[in-house]
């Protein structure tokens, strides 16, 4: 995401209106020499050479721009505490709301965003349609993921100057982070009606049709940018992307080779090629990447080389490109991670052990190495080890979803049957829940349709859970499908009803009392084929999963089609029954 920070540096014809009204000080060929050089510096953006001039100057003055130009240089420069004397002295003798504007970059600058928000608002009462002060503080509120406060401050900045580029930029980001495609869409195309110049603007329109999945207008509009600007990186990303999901994908490859040239080390190129030719069926999906390996075996695009042999259970080969990579790179911690989990599902476990003896973990605590010593643990049957370490990831602040089912596979491994049982309970976290009612009886058939048509692609992703079946790309409940919003809205019924139902577990960390008191951290369908299945796994960025059957084709009595809990996938080497 693109998003510009501007912090109101006051205009020259600003300076020119101020003076009028500014006590003049006695014209001496040393202040007019001094302060003319040290405005032009200012304007040049040298700070240093701006302070050297100017600063002599202001311990007898009052002038406005001499204040403010002092105030921003230092603010520039870092030099907070005399910043900030400055900026006090300036707003005591000057009443303007750019000072406040000013002055409120330099609370962000500090990190107090409250007190910056104040002075945008003090300067808003002092000129209700002063510009800058609605922009700067949406700009803020932008940058914090306060979308919906931003989205009011840019509507007001907006109503002031409707050609304003960042304006609409940042109108248009926000109403996308909060899925309003339409609102975003309608305001870039109006914007370039009238100013049809501008790339960024047309760079954010392609990226919205994508998420409302209007992939030919996104292509049409993502090619203009990069024909206007055929080196940028991102527009040419981008515009790669619309042409794989219009199923161009041969033109895509072509595409992405082409800029490969450019970036041969790119590791989101390679990874974009990577899955291309996956998808595609390909032999020869590592060409590039293992040509780039053999050039240059010290980048970090080794590593997501290796990873991604792991993910296929090319373990021998992933052994020799981690060998060699942590060979020519010491102490990348990572990669010796990555070494002990190959050698362990090779099967050599006290070896595994000792790749991570080399990680030094005496002042932090790293978690991924942590894990995979537990799991090596677990695999020698040491289980008392196992706990220990296991219960250092379970004990941190906000332990993560993976770690709180290693401590559980702990527990259950080592007969603690009662502390295990207060962490899965799954008699009362899991349930069965029918969302459809005689109201939106079709509503089914309409989302059976619609999903149905979003599966495009002929393989699983390498990365996901999902074996012998496909899975749609990005985030369903972002679509204009109107199935898919009645669905949501349906769901976020039940969702309500079963947190307020619950106040123990993972319930806690929501608050009833809130009208809106959960958010979708990601939504997605699969379509299984015959055999298919999900590797087991757990979701790291929600509390709460869940699935919803669109068609039930091959599910049986003895299990086929339904959900299992409480078995681990942690290695190749431990086997535990699904309790539930």
């Amino acid at each position: 995401m693109v998003i510009l920070f501007y912090f109101g540096e006051i205009k020259r014809t600003t300076f020119q209106q101020l003076a009028s009204s500014t006590p003049q000080l006695e014209c001496r060929s040393y202040y007019l020499n001094s302060g003319e050089l040290g405005f032009a510096h200012y304007r040049a953006k040298n700070y240093e050479q701006t302070l050297v001039l100017l600063v002599p100057l202001i311990k007898q003055s009052t002038d406005a721009n001499l204040l403010y130009a002092v105030a921003q240089s230092f603010r520039r420069l870092k030099q907070f505490s005399q910043s900030q004397q400055v900026f006090e002295r300036l707003i005591s003798l000057h009443k303007h709301p750019a000072f406040y504007c000013g002055y409120a970059g330099y609370f962000k600058d500090m990190g107090d965003l409250g007190k910056a928000c104040e002075y945008f608002d003090d300067a808003i009462k002092l000129d209700v349609n002063y510009f800058d002060a609605y922009y700067n503080k949406a700009l803020l509120l932008q940058e914090q993921k306060q979308l919906q406060e931003a989205i009011s401050c840019y509507l007001i900045a907006y109503r002031i100057n409707p050609n304003h580029a960042g304006t609409t930029l940042g109108l248009g980001q926000s109403y996308s982070g909060l899925a309003q495609f339409s609102h975003a869409i309608a305001l870039y195309e109006h914007y370039i009606t009238n100013n049809n110049n501008n790339d960024q603007i047309k760079y954010q329109l392609g990226k919205a049709l994508l998420d409302i999945s209007a992939f030919e207008k996104a292509k049409a509009v993502l090619q203009e940018c990069k024909v206007l600007f055929p080196k940028n990186r991102i527009y040419r990303l981008a515009y790669i992307t619309a042409l794989e999901s219009c199923s161009l994908r041969d033109n895509a490859l072509e595409q992405y080779r082409y800029l490969l040239d450019d970036y041969p080390l790119d590791i989101e190129i390679h990874d974009r090629i990577f899955q291309l030719l996956w998808q595609q069926d390909s032999v020869d999906y590592f060409f590039e990447y293992h040509k780039a390996f053999l050039q240059n075996p010290s980048d970090k695009l080794s590593l997501e080389y290796a990873r991604k042999l792991i993910k296929v259970d090319e373990l021998a080969t992933a052994k020799l490109i981690l060998e060699c990579y942590v060979d020519q790179v010491h102490g990348e911690s990572h990669a010796y991670i990555m070494l002990a989990h190959v050698v362990r599902e090779l099967g050599d476990f006290q070896q595994a052990l000792a790749i991570l003896d080399v990680i030094q973990t005496k002042n932090s605590i790293d978690q991924d190495a942590i894990f995979e010593r537990v799991i090596t643990l677990l695999c020698l049957n040491d289980f008392s080890q196992a706990f220990e370490y296991a219960e250092i990831l379970y004990s941190l602040q906000n332990p993560t979803q993976g770690a709180i089912a290693l401590f559980a596979a702990v527990l259950r491994m080592s007969n603690r049957h009662h502390e295990y049982s207060q962490i899965f309970n799954f008699t009362d976290l899991v349930g069965v829940f029918d969302l459809m009612n005689e109201e939106n009886a079709d509503l089914h058939e309409c989302l059976v349709k619609d999903v149905l048509t979003l599966h495009n692609s002929n393989k699983h992703p390498v990365e996901q859970s999902l074996r012998l079946g496909t899975q749609t790309q990005g985030d369903l409940f972002n679509s204009d499908i109107p199935s898919i919003s009645a669905f949501k809205e349906q769901l976020s019924i039940s969702i309500n009803t079963f947190i307020r139902s619950h106040s123990l577990g993972p319930m806690q960390q929501f608050n009833s009392n809130d009208a809106e008191i959960f958010e979708y951290s990601a939504s997605w369908s699969v379509n299984l084929k015959e055999s298919g299945f999900h590797v087991n796994h757990y979701h790291n960025t929600g509390v709460l999963s869940a699935c919803y059957y669109l068609t039930t084709t091959g599910v049986t009595d003895e299990g086929a089609g339904w959900l299992q809990f409480g078995q681990p996938e942690l290695s190749r080497w431990l086997k535990l029954d699904a309790e539930f």
